[in-house]
């Protein structure tokens, strides 16, 4: 957030004895290039190799993959009446006999329930369980009521969070706890209390902004960080057998239609400094459908050019 000010973080293996000169040459020749882009920085066995961390265009196709939103299926959301919850609450409703189960932090209200009976007039089965995310016992207790009513859950979205903006420097403890709470220890959470179930995927909603950064969000990125390299964590634990469920984090952008909004004037800001605009809804719902079959384990998403 303080232009003059570069960071830079390096990894490295267990250096030997003799390897300590070396390693401070290298110190100092990352010190000298400041070339911005070198943001994430891993050496090597013997520091003889250096890697850089680097987005890589993906353009995932249409394949003969299973679809893993099946029809009956038992789906839970966490921040279930947030944007992007609200958005995938009506995508996966229109999946034959799919039963729903939302949950955020606060009680069920009249405008809770308006929207409840709407997807219920429709022949929707969906429910709302108040749950604090952050929470061991209260993500217990949620998972077992739902597995109490429908014997099973195939599969979670991730989708809490919570955002406090401000420069770093005017960050209040309680407010970086308030932001980590939801999207890490939530993501933890859900791991630990139903990572024996067999589900078919775990998809956890994170932001372009743990990749890229944003001024005012150090620990909105930070959270979302955590989200994008726990998602490759857990896929790696799948693929050994000692978890189910096809893992993805996705770093979505802002949507023209989900959550935060913005104005003509920001979206032209947006579009001359990231080449980005607000991603329709249709794109974004198309992007995911797409994204749960691929076997990358953090994906971001980006419209425009």
């Amino acid at each position: 957030e303080n232009p003059r000010i570069e960071g830079r973080v390096m990894y490295y293996p267990e250096l030997e004895p003799e390897s300590g000169d070396r390693f401070v040459d290298i110190i100092r020749r990352e010190y000298a290039s400041g070339d911005g882009l070198d943001i994430e920085v891993r050496y090597g066995e013997g520091l003889k190799e250096r890697r850089v961390r680097r987005l890589v265009e993906v353009r995932p196709e249409e394949t003969e993959a299973i679809r893993l939103i099946k029809s009956g299926g038992v789906y839970w959301i966490t921040g279930g009446f947030g944007g992007l919850g609200g958005v995938f609450a009506n995508h996966l409703s229109k999946t034959e006999g799919v039963k729903l189960v939302l949950s955020g932090r606060s009680e069920l209200d009249d405008k809770k329930q308006k929207t409840l009976d709407t997807f219920r007039q429709q022949g929707i089965s969906i429910d709302y369980i108040p749950c604090d995310i952050s929470k061991r016992k209260a993500v217990t207790d949620a998972y077992k009521e739902i597995k109490e009513k429908y014997g099973r859950i195939d599969g979670v979205i991730h989708s809490a969070g919570v955002i406090r903006d401000a420069f770093i420097l005017k960050k209040t403890s309680d407010q970086i706890r308030e932001v980590f709470s939801s999207k890490v220890r939530g993501a933890l959470n859900l791991d630990a209390v139903i990572g024996g179930e067999e589900l078919d995927f775990m998809v956890f909603f994170s932001s372009v902004a743990g990749v890229l950064g944003n001024i005012g969000q150090s620990d909105y990125a930070g959270a979302n960080a955590f989200l994008d390299a726990f998602a490759a964590y857990r896929q790696r634990e799948v693929e050994a057998g000692r978890r189910h469920g096809r893992t993805i984090s996705i770093a979505w952008p802002l949507w023209r239609d989900g959550g935060m909004r913005v104005d003509e004037q920001m979206e032209r800001m947006m579009k001359e400094m990231s080449g980005m605009v607000p991603l329709e809804t249709e794109v974004g719902i198309e992007a995911f459908e797409r994204i749960l079959m691929t076997g990358y384990g953090h994906v971001m998403v980006a419209e425009g050019e």
